[in-house]
């Protein structure tokens, strides 16, 4: 049976790819993934974001049609960048990113090397995410925890994956 991807994870991965068509030295962060996991006419919209002269009027027109979302997960996504770079340097060895959706912070994130970590979320977007970047290895180690928040017990997943409380 074929799962069905997250509306959610696909908008997320637009705005952060509408944040890495602005020019380099205005953006907070750089996803070249996120493209990777977008339909086509999203994907069709983050190219053009990325065109000099008219790139910015895709993010402008998003924003007059769906004010609010795109500022907050840029400053969401930098926000958690940061806190994650932060941690690994001050020595946690394992970071979990409960329902990740298409976050590509395994692949993109070069402060990660020598973690361990997990990203949960639904099966279907996992699948697709696997499948876009399938060749290319993250920075540390990487485990997948397909959850159904609403039916799956968390902390018995996590453990199931070797990434609960206990696990070294």
């Amino acid at each position: 049976m074929a799962h069905q991807v997250s509306f959610t994870a696909e908008t997320m991965a637009l705005q952060r790819a509408l944040e890495s068509a602005r020019p380099e030295g205005t953006r907070l962060f750089t996803d070249p993934f996120a493209v990777s996991f977008l339909s086509r006419p999203l994907w069709l919209a983050a190219e053009v974001a990325r065109v000099p002269v008219v790139g910015g009027l895709v993010a402008r027109l998003y924003d007059a049609v769906v004010s609010g979302p795109r500022a907050s997960a840029v400053a969401g996504t930098k926000l958690i960048d940061d806190t994650v770079v932060e941690a690994v340097r001050d020595g946690v060895g394992r970071v979990v990113l409960l329902g990740d959706g298409f976050d590509s912070r395994a692949w993109r994130l070069a402060e990660l090397p020598g973690s361990r970590g997990g990203g949960s979320g639904s099966a279907g977007t996992q699948e697709a995410k696997v499948a876009a970047v399938r060749g290319v290895e993250p920075v540390g180690e990487l485990r997948f925890l397909p959850v159904d928040f609403e039916v799956d017990d968390l902390e018995m997943s996590l453990r199931a994956a070797g990434l609960g409380a206990s696990a070294s």
